[in-house]
This record gives structure tokens, C-alpha cells and sequence, in this order.
């Protein structure tokens, strides 16, 4: 017989039995309700597994997916396609570089380094794209709203002013226009305003760069003045000039030129507003969206006046180099201001050997200048290019006229020479040495007033028609070869006139007839021997050999005159030989009047004497000669072949 007890537990365990087999696994995870068939109703993002213990992660455009077509991509994908999810939790882990709950967006470098904002593309342009609807005329105030698929994907630092550089860890030096550079013209814009019909009224705004004023668009209203004072409020302008043209009453409208005088020193920029001096036309709008009064059609149109050839606006002014750490700029030598824009007056050192100024270029190629004066004054000899001074007293001027003038030392060239092609060269003292190279004047010539020219080497060439006039100091031409010629005066017209000179010689002084006189100079004086060139005197044991004075007189001194052909002829004055003798080989001698003084006296082939000849204290050698004067002998006479005597013998 059966116990009861056991019936009843043997009925309760096949209930459990059948209990454990109708309810749902895990009973769901807590992420979902059990059904009817014991399935689970997963909670959503809950779905993956049956027991809904496993979670979704988010979906997003996907970074690189096989395309469906030839225009299809980039479809949504767990985590972007990119990212790794983690079902436990739900959450995407995310590659180096990329950022946002399903890896969606492109992480911005640093952070943006704790100096701006990471940004979507598509906000950026809306925010700070160019205010411009159609091209150049009206905006709404809005940047384009870019919708390509990455809209929301790509991303970009939006650095805080003053800073730069895609992840925002550069500071801005100071700007300013370039001082060395002139000729150069102010960025210019037109503003025209206006309706089709009905008056103005309300306001425009004008933006450049992110910054906007607002304005009358009743033009009465809006003077140039006004203008300036607006425009001037803008932090990254400085300063403006704007000109009004006459207001058309019927709507209220005009035109304005707006000239942009000077740019902020600290530039109001960042790497999404900045400019080098000429920006263009699509950093400037001008919103109409707050225009009223009865304008139909009312527009503010931009144009460009001054584009081309525009000054700089450019980092420590090109005459500096900036530290993008602290937006500090090292000027170059010669330069001061924070932008490096103003050119210094005064350099100085107390130092006595390091250079107070270096203008260095290190490229090799450069073709620049390495200095460069400049005035807008015309050229005058008023003021100076170059004034230099040694101990408060002037020793170099460079005029404005272009003339160079030297107040102590002279000029040396030691290699290369000088080559003056106009204007001539005018030393009022100290001389100029040329050691090499050679003086070659082809313009007017050259005037030296003091000091002498000294060319030690080279030569000097002089092609212009006004020569070379040295009026103090003398000319020293001195020669170590053995084969040059000292000094060749050539001319090459070979038809020259009759009363010029090859070679002239003159003095503006007469002299005395008293050959023992101080005032018996030498217009011309051959030596042997050697000569002081620095102090100008003839060394000791130096032998004169001819002179021809002031007095005048020609003056053989040693050697003789030696005539090998043409013979000579003496119109007055008389010939004296002191020492040496007259040779004359061929040819005639012939004198028309005076005497010939003669201290040995040899001729074979003379014939006629018109003048008186007196051989004394030597011999006088005549071999068929006619004399037509007297013949006078002190020391006895002797004759052989002498046919006939007009004149007496003594």
C-alpha cells in the first residue's frame, strides 16, 4: 500500500519540474519581460542576445564601408565603422583620433591645446563662413551650411584670438607693413547701397573677418565721417579713410570708398581670420536683414577699388623673427617697436672691437641690396644720404644730389679700379692712390685740385673729350717694367687741326733771363736716376739730362744732341752746347738769325751759315760749307775747304 506522503511529494516535484521548463532564460538579464512562449521582450538597445544581457552600441556614418553604388556610402555603422563595441557596457572604443559615442567624429589635435573650441565643418562654416549669398552682394548674417556627409564627422580648431596653428599651441606675434618696401597702395573696397524702389531705412551691417558694425542705411544718415568712426570700431581694423559720393535722395542710397589706412600692431586674428595686408573681397559682407522703411529690393553690394601692389601685413614686419611662444618679436638690427616697423635712429656700442651694424644675407643666390637709403624728396645736395664723423669732425658725405664727398684720407682703390662714366672726378685733396686695376674715366674727365694722382699699377684710361686736369699736387706715373712705356700720349684723329697739341706744356708764370735766379723754372726735365715718389724730390747722385725753361731756354746737360735726320733749325735764340757737342748726321743745320756758340762744333755735310758762328775755346770742324755771317775765333783758326766768307774772320 502507498503512503499518501509519498503521492503528494511526488506530485509537488513534477510541478517544479514543469515550472523551471516555462520561464524565460535569465529571466530576461532584467533587460526585458518574459512572453508567452518564454521569450524574452528585450528592452531597446538590449536585442543582441535572446536573454537581452548583451547591449548595442550606436551607430554612425561610417568613416570607410563597401559601397552599394556608384554614388551610395559612407551608410551608418556600429561605431562608425572605426571603433570596437563592447556589448557588456554598450560603449564604442574608439581608435587613436577619433572621438564621440560612436566614434563619428575626427578628434581635434591637443584638444585644441586649451585655446579654442573643436568643431564640426558644417558649424564652423555656419558660424564664420563667408556672409554672402550670391557672389559679392547681400548676406544674411549666416555662413554657407555645409551637407556633404562628413558635416558632422570632420572637425577643426576654432583657436581663441591671438592664438594659431591647427591645435592652437601658437601665439600671434605683432604685424605691421614691411619699412623698406615703398610704392605700395591701401587695400581699397566699395560699399554701395541701395533699393529698387522706396527709401532706405533701418540698418545694414557690415562684417569683416567675424567682426560686424552696424549702420544707417538711410545714407544721410551714414557721412563719411560716421563711416570712419564705425568702420573704426571694428577690433581687427585700425584705421580707415571713407569717402562718401553725393546720396541719391529718391532712395536714400550712396557709395562709399573705403580706404584702410593701418591695421591693428597686435592683430585681432586667429587660424581661421587672419590676412597679410590684402584681403579679399569675400572676407567682407554686409547684412541687410535688418533693413526697414519702404525699400523693395534693397541691396549692399561690395567691389574692389585697390587690389593689387597692397603694403604688407606681415609678422614682426618682415624685419623680425617671432616666437610663437610668446608672441614676442626679435627685431633685426636697425629696428624697433613692438612689430619691428620702425627703423631705429641710433645704434651704439661701448665695446671697442664688435661691429655696431651687420647687414648679413645668407643665401647664395641673393640679388637683393644689402642696403638700401631712401627719400621721397627729389635728389639735392640740401641734405645727406651718408654723414660720417670721427671725434665730432666730418669725414664722408654721400649728398642727396648723388655727390660723395671725402674730408680726411683721400680715395685708395687697391684692386679693380674706377670707371667714372659721367660727371667727372674732383679731388679737392689728399690725393688718390690706385694700387690695381687702373682709372678709367669715360665721361667728362677727371679734375684733381691738391694732393696728386698716384696710380701705382693698372694704368688710367681716360675716353672722354675733357681729359684729365690736375690742378694741384702733380701726376706720378711710375712703372717697374722693363718694357712698358712710362707715359704714351696718342692721338687717333688723323685729322687734327693745325693749332692743336698732341702734348702741351705751359705755365702761367714767366720766368726771369737770369739763369741763376729762383724764378728760372723747368717747364720740362728729363733725370737718371732715382725719385722720391711720397715726398717729390730727386734722390741723391741723380743726373739732369735736358730741361727746357721758362726763360725759355732748351738745356742739354749730358750727352749732346744728336740729330739722325731732318736737321735743325733755330729761328732765335741761339743753340748752346755747354758740354758733349752737336752731332748731326744727315741733314741741314740752319740758322736763320742769332749766333751759335759752339765749344766743339763737327759737320760733313752742312752748307749754309746765315748767322754768326763763335767757336771759342774749341774746334770748329766745317768740311764744304758756305758761312754767310761773321766767324769769329778767340784760340787761332785753321781752314781747309771753307770756299768763301761774306763776313769777316777773326
Amino acid at each position: 500500500m502507498v503512503s499518501w506522503g509519498i503521492i503528494l511529494r511526488a506530485m509537488v516535484l513534477v510541478l517544479a519540474i514543469n515550472s523551471s521548463r516555462a520561464a524565460c532564460p535569465h529571466s530576461c538579464s532584467g533587460h526585458g519581460s518574459c512572453g508567452s512562449e518564454n521569450v524574452c521582450s528585450c528592452d531597446w538597445g538590449w536585442d543582441i542576445a535572446a536573454d537581452c544581457s548583451l547591449r548595442k552600441c550606436p551607430n554612425a556614418t561610417s568613416w570607410g564601408v563597401k559601397p552599394h553604388s556608384a554614388s551610395v556610402g559612407h551608410l551608418a555603422t556600429e561605431c562608425a565603422g572605426v571603433g570596437v563595441c563592447n556589448y557588456a557596457s554598450g560603449l564604442c572604443t574608439c581608435p587613436l583620433g577619433f572621438t564621440g559615442q560612436a566614434c563619428e567624429r575626427i578628434a581635434c589635435p591637443k584638444d585644441c591645446s586649451g585655446h579654442g573650441t573643436c568643431q564640426t565643418i558644417r558649424n564652423a562654416g555656419y558660424t564664420y563662413g563667408n556672409d554672402l549669398t550670391a557672389a559679392y552682394t547681400s548676406g544674411d548674417g549666416k555662413g554657407p551650411l555645409y551637407n556633404n556627409w562628413d558635416r558632422d564627422s570632420t572637425t577643426m580648431c576654432v583657436c581663441d584670438i591671438g592664438f594659431t596653428a591647427p591645435d592652437c599651441s601658437q601665439r600671434i606675434c605683432p604685424k605691421g607693413d614691411d619699412p623698406l618696401t615703398g610704392g605700395q597702395q591701401y587695400r581699397e573696397i566699395v560699399l554701395q547701397t541701395g533699393a529698387t524702389s522706396g527709401l532706405l531705412g533701418g540698418y545694414f551691417k557690415f562684417s569683416f573677418q567675424g567682426e560686424t558694425v552696424r549702420f544707417s542705411a538711410n545714407s544721410s544718415n551714414w557721412t563719411a565721417t560716421q563711416c570712419d568712426s564705425d568702420i573704426e570700431t571694428l577690433p581687427n581694423v585700425a584705421s580707415v579713410s571713407c569717402v562718401r559720393d553725393a546720396a541719391n535722395h529718391l532712395r536714400l542710397s550712396a557709395n562709399y570708398t573705403i580706404k584702410f589706412l593701418s591695421w591693428p600692431s597686435q592683430p585681432y586674428e586667429n587660424n581661421i581670420y587672419s590676412h597679410d595686408g590684402n584681403p579679399p573681397l569675400l572676407d567682407f559682407s554686409c547684412d541687410i536683414s535688418e533693413v526697414a522703411g519702404t525699400a523693395v529690393g534693397a541691396y549692399c553690394r561690395l567691389f574692389d577699388k585697390q587690389a593689387t601692389n597692397i603694403r604688407e601685413y606681415t609678422s614682426c614686419s618682415g624685419r623680425g623673427i617671432c616666437d610663437p611662444g610668446t608672441a614676442i618679436c626679435t627685431c633685426a638690427f636697425g629696428y624697433d617697436g613692438i612689430d619691428c616697423q620702425t627703423v631705429s635712429t641710433t645704434a651704439s656700442t661701448a665695446t671697442s672691437s664688435d661691429d655696431i651694424m651687420l647687414l648679413y644675407s645668407t643665401s647664395g643666390g641673393y640679388t637683393g641690396n644689402t642696403l638700401k637709403l631712401k627719400t621721397d624728396r627729389v635728389a639735392s645736395s640740401d641734405f645727406n644720404l651718408i654723414y660720417a664723423e670721427s671725434n665730432s669732425v666730418a669725414s664722408y658725405q654721400l649728398k642727396g644730389s648723388g655727390d660723395m664727398l671725402m674730408h680726411k684720407g683721400g680715395l685708395t682703390i687697391t684692386q679693380g679700379g674706377e670707371t667714372i662714366t659721367g660727371g667727372g672726378l674732383v679731388v679737392t685733396a689728399g690725393g688718390q692712390t690706385i694700387t690695381s686695376g687702373g682709372l678709367n674715366v669715360v665721361g667728362t674727365g677727371g679734375t684733381i685740385t691738391a694732393g696728386g694722382l698716384n696710380i701705382v699699377q693698372g694704368g688710367q684710361t681716360i675716353s672722354g673729350t675733357d681729359g684729365l686736369h690736375i690742378l694741384g699736387g702733380g701726376a706720378t706715373i711710375k712703372t717697374t717694367s722693363r718694357t712698358d712705356t712710362g707715359l704714351e700720349v696718342f692721338a687717333n684723329n688723323a685729322k687734327r687741326a693745325a693749332t692743336s697739341s698732341i702734348l702741351r706744356i705751359r705755365a702761367d708764370t714767366n720766368a726771369t733771363s737770369d739763369p741763376l735766379s729762383t724764378n728760372n723754372f723747368a717747364l720740362l726735365e728729363t733725370i737718371i736716376g732715382k725719385y722720391d715718389v711720397v715726398n717729390k724730390v730727386n734722390l741723391p747722385s741723380n743726373q739732369t739730362i735736358f730741361r727746357v725753361t721758362a726763360q725759355p731756354r732748351t738745356e742739354i746737360h749730358v750727352g749732346g744732341l744728336d740729330v739722325k735726320a731732318g736737321g735743325q733749325t733755330i729761328t732765335a735764340g741761339g743753340l748752346s752746347v755747354t758740354a758733349g757737342g752737336v752731332t748731326i748726321a744727315s741733314g741741314n743745320l740752319v740758322v736763320s738769325s742769332g749766333e751759335i756758340s759752339t765749344g766743339g762744333f763737327a759737320s760733313s755735310s752742312i752748307t749754309t751759315f746765315s748767322a754768326a758762328i763763335n767757336a771759342a775755346a774749341q774746334t770748329l770742324t766745317l768740311t764744304g760749307a758756305t758761312i754767310e755771317g761773321a766767324l769769329t775765333f778767340v784760340n787761332g783758326f785753321t781752314s781747309s775747304g771753307v770756299t768763301s766768307f761774306t763776313e769777316k774772320v777773326s
